[in-house]
């Protein structure tokens, strides 16, 4: 019952404050956002790329404003928007975010891979899909390590598997500290896990 609500009745009625009504986005208020932000800069979007884009975010301005920031950039001067635009810029992004979380995993950065984590999540990225993202990891870990191992340079071992530029530190890093032994345990676990994921979707 709000009107009831103490802080809020002192608000109303008082003369130095006020209650503000704060509600989080939902895909319509998102939709609304987009819509206003193109039309601002003259740039037309159709509105299969209007919900494409508003679809991709859950209560926060914050990502979508920088998106539509970003897509604004990708297309230069052109005036308009397409959903392969869209399309390519989200997946990219979602692919860099995999990336960091398996590689803040992989670190045992706990605070990167929380931060990563929930970017996901923001994302609406499917949680089977994040695992098998990082089983696809810890195979790749696991065969430069052996490789290594038998006396293959680290480097010739990145370049077969095109580790990023920006990822070499890292991932020679996880070579460094981890044995075949620990990432085939993980391997395990992350077997298991998807199992786990999997019937809880199903759920």
């Amino acid at each position: 019952r709000p009107r009831q609500c103490l802080p809020r009745h002192k608000g109303e009625k008082g003369t130095n404050c006020a209650a503000l009504p704060c509600y989080a986005d939902d895909a319509r208020s998102n939709e609304r956002v987009v819509k206003q932000f193109f039309a601002e800069r003259s740039i037309q979007a159709s509105p299969n790329v209007v919900r494409l884009i508003a679809s991709s975010f859950s209560g926060d301005r914050m990502n979508l404003m920088s998106d539509l920031e970003k897509i604004h950039l990708y297309i230069g001067e052109r005036s308009a928007v397409t959903e392969q635009d869209c399309e390519k810029l989200l997946a990219e992004e979602k692919e860099v975010g995999v990336d960091e979380l398996m590689d803040a995993i992989g670190t045992k950065n706990a605070p990167a891979a929380t931060a990563a984590l929930n970017f996901l999540n923001d994302k609406a990225v499917p949680h089977v899909s994040i695992v098998r993202a990082a089983v696809y990891h810890f195979l790749k870990l696991r065969k430069v390590k052996i490789n290594v191992q038998n006396g293959s340079p680290i480097e010739t071992e990145m370049t077969k598997e095109f580790i990023f530029f920006k990822r070499v530190e890292k991932f020679s890093r996880q070579i460094a500290t981890s044995t075949v032994e620990s990432l085939s345990e993980c391997l395990v676990k992350l077997s298991d896990l998807e199992i786990g994921v999997k019937a809880n979707s199903a759920n």
